[in-house]
């Protein structure tokens, strides 16, 4: 449709799709199972995993095909078409992730989870409840040193990438052993100079200038220096002609292998010359000359390196004569890519960064959170970084998606860790524990991804594209980091920094509450609706199915229960003569109404008419309020002491 043709990037875009779409899958099965462990029901287990994962899914694509996107601000039509196929391709299988998937799950999803996840014992289950434990530990005792060897790291890391060079090599992007590869080389070294070339191009006002001895002679001598640089092999140009013709006018002496002093000799001399012999290397004006320098160098960098010396040299041998220089070549075209990529890519992962921030900073509301946010999504581009710097692997077209494709993987477990540290935090009214709780529910996806992941890129290492192996070898590696970040890293800076959890536009825009809640509920007096929204979505939520209980004399002493939807019966237990209990039906309670554990005599409990969410008040959860709303948590607290007064409120 846009006539983008098949070429060497776009061949990945199938791997790049499958790395972040099994990533999304893999988090999509773990919450679908998790919903079958609640309940062995197919429809109950997607909408479980949907309630759990949809905003996560939809802000990593979203964070993701932005980072692709910002490959088009490069100036090479070979990226700039791969980021177009890319984004499209991430963009489709955010629809299908939406639409396919829980539609297959609901044919085809397993009924009930496996046994082996059912089992305790089963050997994985053993595996990551030990990693687990150790990943706990880590956290609680050894934060600190996570954070201060993660600044060491960096540091380090940051040096290291300095060693990064960019270049762009045809030859070298087949092994050594490659039958191409020897034939570029034999030819190398079987044609005089080499198979590659670039041209000098002197130019010089005034009437026929390169017709006057003192200029060709400058041409000369230019010819002269680039056939002694090994690294240049030889030139040609018309001045070399000129002082063959005037050796061989003087019996081959070769003290006369020279441009003649006199301005009649040269153009007596080109009389000598057939058009075809001469045009090709000045112009009919003679105010243009070309020097065509042969050479065996295929890479951008030293090819870069050899022209500064040559720039350098043709600044001192032309200094106030008024002539002037340029190169010309496809080798140019190298080099200024190579250059391109440098740049671009700064640019391109100070957008993608810039963007994250924004986006998780505007929907949690929460500069904090955005820049936490950030860091476990740098670590693996300067770890990666650092491992290119150090084993001297080029910035080149191939090895420069590897940022971007660790800014994709890194950003959806990121978000996925962040999404349920933040219910968790919620639940607990603990960092500590919200973050090994996230661990818990979050390892299996997040380890199974990057480990399948790093070991199926691996097998490029068998390529015989080097730009193959390179991308797969390294991608293998960000995968590894990434890992190391997500598990270690994040729960680490969520906790030291004391992340209180926030509420995201989503749930404000989607959780409805009845309005039933505000004027029945003595909790919720003098409050408004976004009050109350705020403390809902701040609070820790209990569901109760039809039929469920909950023993007041076993609540927390300080805890207030608000009813948010359904309806419940409080219920006393009598004792009867002999070892029976009567269970007598004290009051019903609706949405709005509250219950707790103050002043009620003997044992009570309330049970759940239909389904329903409470919302649990105490006065730590007060404090957690008093953080972000202090007016808030004062009216929460009058409230909360006003209500204990009574046995049931």
């Amino acid at each position: 449709i846009v006539d983008i043709p098949a070429q060497i990037l776009i061949s990945t875009v199938p791997i790049i799709l499958f790395i972040i779409g099994s990533t999304e899958d893999c988090h999509i099965l773990a919450e679908y199972m998790e919903g079958l462990k609640k309940k062995p029901d197919r429809s109950f287990a997607i909408h479980y995993y949907a309630e759990k994962v949809a905003l996560a899914i939809t802000l990593t694509s979203l964070t993701t095909i932005i980072g692709f996107l910002s490959i088009t601000m490069n100036e090479i039509v070979l990226l700039k078409e791969f980021a177009i196929v890319t984004s499209a391709g991430l963009f489709f299988n955010f629809i299908i992730t939406g639409t396919i998937i829980p539609v297959y799950l609901r044919f085809f999803g397993e009924k009930e989870p496996p046994k082996s996840l059912m089992n305790p014992n089963s050997l994985s289950e053993r595996f990551f409840k030990s990693l687990l434990a150790k990943l706990c530990y880590i956290l609680e005792f050894h934060r600190r040193h996570t954070i201060i060897v993660l600044i060491l790291f960096c540091f380090f890391g940051i040096g290291a990438a300095t060693l990064i060079k960019t270049d762009i090599d045809n030859i070298r992007v087949f092994k050594e052993n490659h039958p191409f590869r020897q034939k570029i080389m034999q030819m190398n070294e079987n044609f005089e100079g080499g198979i590659n070339n670039f041209l000098v191009v002197l130019h010089a006002d005034g009437d026929k200038p390169f017709k006057k001895s003192v200029n060709m002679r400058k041409v000369f001598e230019i010819h002269q220096w680039v056939n002694e640089q090994k690294e240049l092999g030889i030139s040609q140009s018309i001045a070399g002609t000129l002082a063959l013709i005037n050796r061989e006018m003087h019996d081959s002496d070769p003290k006369h292998y020279r441009i003649p002093d006199e301005d009649a000799l040269i153009s007596q001399y080109m009389l000598f010359l057939s058009k075809d012999d001469w045009e090709a290397f000045i112009s009919p004006d003679y105010n243009d000359v070309n020097i065509i320098v042969r050479h065996k160098l295929s890479s951008s960098l030293d090819t870069e390196k050899a022209l500064n010396k040559m720039s350098k040299k043709l600044d001192e041998l032309l200094e106030g004569t008024g002539i002037t220089y340029r190169f010309t070549s496809k080798l140019f075209l190298q080099n200024a890519a190579s250059k391109t990529l440098v740049k671009t890519q700064v640019e391109g992962l100070i957008l993608i960064l810039v963007c994250i921030f924004l986006l998780i900073g505007l929907l949690y509301r929460s500069s904090k959170i955005a820049l936490i946010s950030l860091v476990p999504n740098v670590v693996p581009i300067i770890g990666i970084f650092a491992v290119m710097g150090l084993f001297d692997i080029p910035l080149d077209i191939g090895s420069c998606l590897i940022a971007t494709i660790a800014i994709g993987v890194a950003t959806d477990d990121t978000i996925h860790f962040f999404t349920r540290f933040n219910e968790e935090i919620k639940q607990h009214n603990d960092a500590l524990l919200a973050a090994q709780e996230t661990l818990k529910h979050e390892i299996k996806p997040i380890l199974t991804t990057s480990l399948s992941l790093s070991l199926g890129l691996g097998i490029m290492a068998f390529s015989s594209f080097i730009p193959l192996i390179e991308f797969g070898v390294l991608t293998s590696i960000t995968m590894l980091f990434a890992l190391v970040s997500d598990l270690l890293i994040t729960p680490a800076l969520l906790v030291s920094s004391r992340v209180d959890g926030a509420i995201s536009l989503y749930e404000i825009l989607t959780t409805k509450l009845s309005p039933r809640i505000l004027s029945q509920s003595l909790m919720f007096k003098n409050m408004n609706m976004n009050d109350c929204k705020f403390l809902v979505l701040s609070g820790k939520i209990r569901e109760f199915k039809p039929g469920d209980s909950d023993d007041l004399f076993t609540n927390r002493q300080d805890s207030v229960f608000v009813i948010l939807e359904g309806n419940m019966k409080l219920v006393k237990k009598a004792e009867r003569s002999g070892d029976d209990i009567e269970h007598i039906d004290i009051a019903k309670l609706a949405a709005g109404a509250s219950y707790g554990q103050s002043r009620l005599s003997g044992p009570h409990y309330v049970k759940a008419s239909n389904f329903t969410r409470v919302l649990e008040i105490n006065t730590k959860f007060i404090s957690r309020i008093e953080k972000k709303r202090p007016d808030l948590a004062r009216s929460l607290r009058e409230n909360l002491t006003l209500a204990q007064e009574t046995a049931v409120y």
